[in-house]
C-alpha cells in the first residue's frame, strides 16, 4: 500500500470521526507470525519421507548417509518456507485465523485503543498474507453493536483480499463503519479525538 493510499485512508478516518464520538485505528500487518514451528513441522516430516522415496526408485543409502540425506532435505525445506509465500499456502486457515486474532488484541491494547474516556473505539487489522482482517471493539461499541455486524464486515472483505486489493477493501469496510457510528454514535459535545489516525504498519 503506497502514501497516497494510507493518506486517503487516514482522511477517510478523520471525516468518519468527525460525525461520531467514537473512533477507528487502522493497523497492517505484513503477516500475523513467523510460523515457525509449522515450519520445522512440516520440513521434518517432509525430510522423514525422502529416504523412503529415494527407496523407491531403487536407491539405497547407509545408516549415516541417510541420516546425512535427511538433514539435508530438512534444512533445503526449512530454507524454502522460510523464505517464500509457500507456507501461506499450506499452513491451515484456522491456524492464520488464530494468529491474526491474536495479534488484533495484542495490538489493541498496546496502541491504547481501550483507553479512551468514552470507550467507544474499535481496531481494524488488516493481515496481508493471510488475507484476513479482525475488527476489535471497545466495549461500550460492544453494547450496542452485536459480533454478527462486524462478522458480516469481515466476510465482505474476503474478496477484496482475495483479489490483493487491500485499499479498496479497507474503504469498503470504512463505510460500513461509517454507517454504524453515524447511526449509533454521533457526535457529540463532549466527542474529541484521542488516538492517531494514520495507518500503522508493522
Amino acid at each position: 500500500m503506497n502514501k497516497i493510499d494510507k493518506e486517503n485512508i487516514k482522511n477517510r478516518i478523520k471525516e468518519i470521526e468527525s460525525k461520531s464520538s467514537a473512533e477507528i485505528v487502522c493497523v497492517i500487518s505484513n503477516s500475523a507470525d513467523k510460523y515457525r514451528y509449522i515450519i520445522f513441522i512440516y520440513s521434518a516430516l517432509l525430510a522423514l519421507m525422502m529416504p523412503f522415496l529415494l527407496l523407491l526408485i531403487g536407491k539405497r543409502f547407509n545408516a549415516l548417509a541417510m541420516s546425512e540425506i535427511e538433514l539435508l532435505f530438512f534444512a533445503f525445506f526449512a530454507f524454502i518456507l522460510e523464505y517464500s509465500d509457500i507456507k501461506y499456502k499450506i499452513i491451515p486457515k484456522y491456524i492464520k485465523k488464530h494468529r491474526c486474532k491474536k495479534l488484533a488484541f495484542y495490538q489493541f491494547y498496546k496502541l491504547k485503543v481501550n483507553t479512551t474516556s468514552n470507550h467507544k473505539a474499535i481496531l481494524i487489522l488488516v493481515c496481508k498474507k493471510e488475507k484476513y482482517i479482525k475488527i476489535v471493539v471497545d466495549s461500550e461499541i460492544n453494547k450496542k453493536v452485536p459480533n454478527k455486524i462486524w462478522n458480516e464486515i469481515v466476510k465482505d472483505f474476503i474478496p477484496y483480499a482475495k483479489s490483493d486489493n487491500l485499499y479498496k477493501g479497507i474503504l469498503h469496510i470504512l463505510d460500513k463503519v461509517e454507517q454504524i457510528y453515524i447511526k449509533n454514535f454521533p457526535k457529540d459535545e463532549l466527542s474529541k479525538d484521542e488516538l492517531s489516525n494514520d495507518v500503522i504498519e508493522i
